[in-house]
Parts: C-alpha cells; sequence; structure tokens
C-alpha cells in the first residue's frame, strides 16, 4: 500500500486514509482514473474491499466529503469521517506522490491529474 493509518495527521482520519489507501492499489492508469476523476468531477468513488467517499455541501455551503468502509479491523473506529476538500485533496496528493515514487513511469500522468484537480496548492513565487 501507498498509505497506512501510520501517515494519518491523527486518528480522526482513519476513515480517510483507509479509502485513501484503498483507491491506489491501482495498477494502472484507467483504474487511477476512474478513482480520482470520479470523486473530484462525479463526486464519489469506491471500491473493494468496501470503501467510498463521497462530497457533499453542508450548511454552510463549504464543500465536504464523507468517508466510510465496512471495517473488519480490530480496534479501528470509527468506520465513517467528515473532511473538509482541503484534507481530502492533501491525502489524495500525499499517496499519489508516493505512487509515482514507486512508479516513476507514471510522473507525468499523475502530475496532470494532481494539477488538473488541484490536488496541491499552487507555489506562491518569490
Amino acid at each position: 500500500m501507498y498509505l497506512s493509518f501510520d501517515d494519518a495527521e491523527n486518528d480522526e482520519h482513519f476513515p480517510l486514509v483507509y479509502c485513501v489507501a484503498f483507491a491506489f492499489p491501482a495498477l494502472d492508469a484507467i483504474q487511477i482514473d476512474h478513482h480520482v476523476e470520479g470523486l473530484f468531477e462525479l463526486g464519489g468513488a469506491g471500491g473493494d474491499p468496501w470503501w467510498k467517499i463521497s462530497r457533499f455541501v453542508n450548511d454552510a455551503g463549504q464543500i465536504m466529503y464523507s468517508a466510510e468502509y465496512e471495517t473488519y479491523i480490530d480496534g479501528v473506529a470509527p468506520p465513517y469521517g467528515e473532511y473538509d476538500e482541503a484534507t481530502v485533496k492533501r491525502y489524495f496528493a500525499r499517496v499519489m506522490r508516493e505512487y509515482v515514487r514507486v512508479h516513476p513511469e507514471s510522473k507525468t500522468h499523475i502530475g496532470q491529474l494532481i494539477q488538473k484537480y488541484q490536488l496541491e496548492p499552487k507555489p506562491t513565487g518569490i
């Protein structure tokens, strides 16, 4: 896996980490595109083992994402969480950069996805 629970910024991020990690056992660009485009264009992505991330707008008008999974992992709770867009993008960018480290041939394609969906903040120049 390209992301683990050890990569979570805090315990509340476990559902998101789980979902993002399982979005990236992807073996080819088609599967990566399916998950990334599904989430950031269509508003949702999911797969096996059962995981799902969905976009919604909260009462304050803020874009949010829910992440949930069926858990068979003892001691890992809760299997659901809600996250702001910046947090979701940060984890997706992190796992995609790790994917490129392991699969350097994917650097151009992954870079295009990161840029297209603005997964990393644009650098402020000097």
